[in-house]
């Protein structure tokens, strides 16, 4: 009895630890089956990697077409700023140009030809021939001539309130004077001197006095208000600019070059030309020539800077890079997601075969140990 206690206990013992290592075997299998099963999901949900590829190559091709359109909305940007710049400044300049017009328009007929070509005929005056007319359009300049009727009034309010000389007579404005004061101021800028006043010639000579003053913003501070103050204190310092401003004139011809810095005004009185104004008829006429040109060049101005303005173009260029990018790195995370789970699902289906042949191996096994039987 008791060796047959013990034969049957051995038995027990053999077969539970056979049933133990199936067990084992048939949980791994089941496992390994599983994790392979979960990670041919995920791949299969992800697509294939070949198509995901080609996804990340035309996901790189628009980030490279985003960069592109950016670079070329730069350049239209770029471009249109140019183009409205130049009709700007082409506006810009009919604008100053127009103010040489208008006055060559009131002036006498042929008056700036004749000096010009009185001026060929003088010794003194024939070097300045060359650059005269640059010079005259330019201190005759739209901008300038405005400038001028500031400093007219001003010059007829220090008449009309001054210590010395009360109540002087306002000054008119002679349209011819205007062209002399303009060459006089031209020619006075290189020598320092009244040159054209002293060598001008009979025949279009129109100026009785002239004042000439250099890098002032207001040449009245030098004439007016820095000679008067010589004056008042019975000094022996220059005062005939002053003089010359509180003169018994009638008419006066003021410019200004602010790019120069040159200020001219040249005086006379009781010509019958035809070519003379009071100031507010000056300034009336001036702006009705200009008007034309200054509404041209408002709306140049205009649209210059709503082109500076609008980068509405590189803005959505901009952001149609960041889009294109965002869209590449998501393509790109898919592509390293999907070669992940792919290298996952190969390691998993490895494990999962090799399960699956143990357990097919011990199943045969097990049916040759019971054919035996």
């Amino acid at each position: 009895m008791k060796k047959l206690f013990s034969l049957m206990m051995a038995l027990t013992l053999i077969f539970g630890m056979g049933m133990s290592h199936t067990y084992a075997k048939t949980s791994r299998l089941t496992a390994t089956k599983k994790t392979y099963m979960q990670y041919k999901k995920q791949a299969k949900k992800l697509g294939s990697l070949k198509n995901a590829q080609k996804n990340l190559s035309q996901k790189k091709k628009a980030v490279d077409d985003a960069n592109q359109a950016y670079s070329n909305a730069v350049g239209a940007y770029h471009t249109n700023v140019a183009n409205a710049k130049t009709n700007y400044d082409a506006a810009s300049s009919a604008y100053e140009a127009a103010g040489y017009d208008f006055i060559m328009s009131k002036a006498s007929v042929h008056y700036y030809q004749n000096s010009k070509e009185g001026m060929a005929n003088d010794a003194n005056l024939a070097a300045y021939v060359n650059g005269l007319d640059e010079s005259v359009k330019s201190t005759l300049a739209t901008t300038n001539l405005k400038r001028d009727i500031t400093l007219i009034r001003e010059l007829n309010n220090d008449r009309d309130t001054d210590s010395n000389f009360p109540h002087s007579k306002a000054l008119g404005v002679d349209y011819d004077l205007m062209v002399f004061a303009s060459i006089s101021g031209f020619i006075g800028n290189s020598t320092g001197d009244h040159t054209y006043f002293r060598n001008c010639p009979e025949a279009v000579h129109v100026s009785w006095a002239v004042n000439l003053a250099w890098g002032l913003d207001d040449p009245l501070d030098g004439w007016y208000t820095a000679e008067k103050a010589v004056y008042d204190a019975g000094g022996n310092g220059v005062t005939g600019h002053y003089t010359n401003c509180m003169g018994d004139y009638d008419y006066v011809g003021l410019t200004i070059n602010e790019t120069t810095g040159t200020s001219a005004a040249d005086f006379n009185s009781a010509r019958e030309s035809g070519t003379q104004v009071n100031v507010d008829e000056f300034e009336t006429a001036l702006n009705g020539y200009v008007a034309p040109y200054e509404t041209a060049l408002n709306s140049a101005k205009a649209t210059y800077d709503q082109t500076v303005a609008d980068q509405s173009a590189i803005t959505a260029a901009m952001q149609a890079i960041t889009n294109a990018k965002n869209a590449y790195a998501k393509a790109n995370n898919k592509v390293k997601k999907i070669k992940k789970i792919n290298k996952q699902l190969a390691k998993a289906k490895k494990a999962y075969q090799k399960a699956l042949k143990a357990s097919r191996k011990k199943t045969s096994h097990k049916k040759k140990a019971k054919h035996k039987k």
